[in-house]
């Protein structure tokens, strides 16, 4: 029995290996698929989710190993990283047992988290957490693209304190503090910031903010010297003007030195030590956050004895107001005024009493007998016994000089009242203004200038304001000064630097001298001697493709009647060129030519003015070479690096160039400037039952090579869902003059149903090896037959490479 048994277990066995050998051959003969491993991915920008795309083959069962640790079966995983560089490797596998890998490298890179905006001694100065602490009618948060901010509409203009933001905040008495906010308007006004109490009386200190449309940081420096507590706050008031008023970023802290201003001295509050005080009296204290002069006088004598002065210039015959804080530790007298520091001494001056209490003094002095740069400001305390303390000095032009003064100043601009700059220009520096009145003279240097910061970077119109008041306080009317930034609109197509302003960047040759002449650069060459017309040459080297066509555009003039060749060629022997010859005259005439490389191109190419036949000077300016598409509107050259040109819509303001925009009836291809990826524009295709809306860009690179890998990426966000058999296709094309184009299927972009959100869509592939009439290229929303089918998608920065 034990033999049967044994003989029937060996006989199974041997059945079983049999079906298995002859399983393995059946599968050979039959020839089943070969499991294939592969996946794509997107990413959500900046948030390290990554979605996979399992595109295996032949395959039931999976395994991710993220190469973070983490592992997943999915089919299609999403899967959140951290910073950094992960292998991500996918095993697909069926249930015969065959197997494959494929892997991929991810690189994930989160932005920084900024830091928590500091509101000081505030809460929630950013808004970020709503209206609280913050009270009054105009508190109004309002949150956009992620940042709150608080929003008041004014509607009706009235008292300033009528629409009021305010929030209650602690203040030190005597302590000085900064106050930092943003704020815009949708118009040009004005509005008072600052701190003070919350309750009767309502003392505070307070600035006068001029609003623009654009958003501006402004810094205010302040100081609580009468009034402090817990019923303090910071306080807007917009209730004198109407328009919508934004705020943002406030913040509060200690310091600065309260807005304290010295005038016609220097350091005045003695914040900054001794310099520039003289004297033997000169002697800074710090207490607390405050600095002054403390003289402690310990013998009586003559009251210049012990001085403190500081020298500056004064003019003769001018009236001036002099204020200083002043007290002692007894009851005592010091002389303080203006004079000469020098032989003989005159001076115009006032006795002072002094007691314990701090005390501000204001003097209405004249330099009637005196003046020059050797004059100054003065105080003589050696006549008496004790300390004295003396702070925040200041001198201004102005005062009374006898009499009443009920005329106000005039301000004169000085410069133009209208000055035009463009974006890029070396930064503003304003020609100021002058004041004159008839009592105080000339008060030039107390001009308050206000209005806009003005931004050469930024293009704009931005309005500085210009005003003072006399001493007797009659105010001057405000006089304005308009600076206009404009774009610099000038392109200069496949050159660089075409008008000069960057120097010589970029440009060659003996006739190579850019002069700069009311703020506009040009290149201006004097031809002392005619010769041949090449021996003064002017030349940019660039690369230009043989046989294509392109214009040359310029400007020119000369201080005779002359003529020049301009035109494309060679930079190397045999220096083949395409030229023609330019009649110039004293008039600056802008020059477009159409010019062919007929017979050259290459990296050696260039773009050419030959001046030295004729003798006389030759300006060049603006200077643009662009390819000619044969149609309307321009087409640039590719960037750096790249096949296809325009692929990010941006040229000639979005026209669409280069670009064939192919519609089917019912279907719609338009180039949009309501969003995109980067920049301004973007082209959206709408589709429909039947319809084939797309893109096609034909014939470009025309020098590519046969046999090259290439690859096509662009970005893409779904508006309106892909259904009912809609698809978004991608096709190239290799163009031959023989035997016509051959068709490069890239595949149909992934994620048509992922609505709103910006993806990036990637193919590749080789050209023919025949090619020469260069490439072309389709991206086309295809519709079928069904009444349901639909789409639509933005598309933006197409880039075609070789790899």
């Amino acid at each position: 029995m034990k033999l049967l048994f044994k003989k029937t277990r060996i006989l199974s066995l041997m059945i079983l290996a049999i079906s298995f050998l002859g399983c393995e051959d059946d599968d050979d003969a039959n020839g089943l698929p070969e499991v294939v491993a592969a996946f794509t991915q997107t990413q959500i920008e900046d948030s390290g989710i990554v979605s996979f795309i399992n595109i295996s083959e032949n395959a039931d069962f999976f395994e991710w190993d993220f190469g973070d640790g983490t592992t997943s079966t999915e089919i299609d995983p999403i899967k959140t990283f951290a910073d950094g560089t992960y292998t991500v490797t996918l095993t697909a596998s069926n249930s015969a047992g065959a197997s494959s890998n494929f892997s991929d490298e991810l690189i994930i890179d989160i932005p920084d988290t900024p830091p928590a905006f500091d509101s000081g001694l505030l809460t929630n100065g950013d808004f970020e957490s709503g209206t609280d602490p913050w009270i009054g009618n105009a508190a109004n948060v309002t949150t956009e693209g992620g940042n709150s901010f608080n929003l008041a509409d004014v509607q009706t203009a009235g008292n300033p304190f009528d629409v009021n933001l305010s929030q209650v905040v602690e203040l030190t008495q005597g302590t000085n503090y900064i106050l930092t906010f943003d704020a815009s308007s949708d118009v040009t006004r004005t509005i008072i910031a600052g701190i003070g109490l919350n309750v009767a009386p309502f003392t505070n200190d307070t600035r006068t903010i001029d609003l623009t449309t654009d958003t501006q940081t402004f810094t205010v420096a302040l100081s609580a010297a009468d009034f402090g507590g817990a019923d303090g706050r910071v306080l807007f008031d917009l209730g004198a003007e109407v328009g919508v008023v934004v705020i943002d970023n406030v913040s509060l802290v200690e310091g600065g030195d309260g807005g304290f201003d010295s005038g016609l001295l220097i350091n005045g509050n003695f914040e900054s030590g001794v310099v520039p005080w003289v004297g033997n009296a000169a002697n800074v204290v710090t207490e607390g956050e405050n600095s002054f002069n403390q003289a402690d006088v310990q013998s009586a004598g003559q009251p210049f004895d012990v001085n403190l002065s500081q020298v500056l210039e004064l003019t003769q015959g001018t009236n001036y107001t002099l204020t200083f804080e002043a007290s002692s530790n007894v009851t005592r007298t010091i002389i303080a005024g203006i004079g000469l520091n020098v032989a003989p001494f005159t001076n115009d001056t006032r006795t002072i009493d002094l007691t314990t209490d701090t005390q501000t003094f204001t003097l209405e002095l004249s330099a009637a007998g005196f003046g020059g740069a050797d004059s100054r400001v003065l105080f003589d305390m050696g006549a008496e016994v004790g300390i004295v303390i003396i702070d925040n000095v200041s001198l201004v032009e102005g005062g009374s000089g006898g009499g009443d003064d009920s005329e106000a100043p005039v301000i004169t601009l000085t410069g133009d009242a209208t000055v035009n700059l463009n974006v890029g220009d070396p930064a503003y520096v304003d020609a100021g203004a002058t004041a004159n009145d008839n009592v105080d003279g000339d008060i030039s240097g107390s001009i308050v200038v206000g209005g806009d910061t003005v931004d050469t970077n930024v293009a704009g119109t931005y309005t500085i304001t210009y005003n003072v008041s006399d001493a007797a306080g009659n105010p001057a009317t405000e006089v304005t000064r308009t600076v206009n930034v404009e774009e610099n609109t000038f392109d200069d197509g496949l050159l660089t630097n075409g008008d000069f302003e960057n120097g010589t960047d970029s440009w060659i040759g003996n006739g190579l001298n850019v002069v700069t002449d009311s703020g506009n650069s040009f290149n201006s060459v004097n031809v002392a001697m005619a010769g041949t017309p090449f021996s003064v040459n002017l030349s940019q080297v660039i690369e230009l493709t043989k046989g294509a066509d392109y214009i040359l555009t310029f400007d020119a003039s000369s201080d005779v009647s002359r003529t020049i060749l301009a035109g494309i060629g060679l930079n190397v022997e045999p220096f083949t060129n395409t030229t023609q010859t330019i009649n110039l005259t004293t008039d600056t005439q802008t020059f477009v030519l159409n010019l062919n490389a007929t017979g050259f191109g290459g990296a050696d190419s260039r773009i050419l003015f030959d001046m030295g036949a004729e003798t006389g000077l030759v300006n060049i300016d603006n200077v643009s070479l662009v390819l000619d598409s044969g149609g309307g509107d321009t087409c640039p050259a590719p960037p750096m690096g790249e096949l296809l040109s325009n692929g990010g819509f941006e040229a000639n303001s979005g026209d669409g160039a280069c670009w064939q925009l192919n519609e089917s009836a019912g279907s719609s291809v338009t180039i949009i400037d309501t969003d995109a990826n980067t920049g301004t524009y973007s082209a959206r295709l709408t589709t429909g039952p039947s319809q084939v809306p797309n893109l096609k860009q034909e014939r470009f690179a025309p020098t590519v090579a046969g046999n090259q890998n290439i690859q096509v990426t662009f970005r893409y966000k779904i508006t309106s869902s892909f259904v009912d058999g809609s698809i978004l296709e991608v096709l190239a094309f290799s163009e031959r003059s023989v035997g016509g184009a051959v068709p490069h299927n890239l595949g149909n972009a992934p994620g048509t149903n992922t609505v709103d959100v910006w993806q990036t869509y990637t193919g590749s592939f080789t050209t023919d090896a025949n090619v020469d009439e260069g490439l072309s290229l389709l991206i086309q929303a295809t519709c079928g037959g069904v009444g349901t089918c639909a789409g639509e998608v933005i598309i933006d920065d197409v880039v075609v490479e070789e790899i």
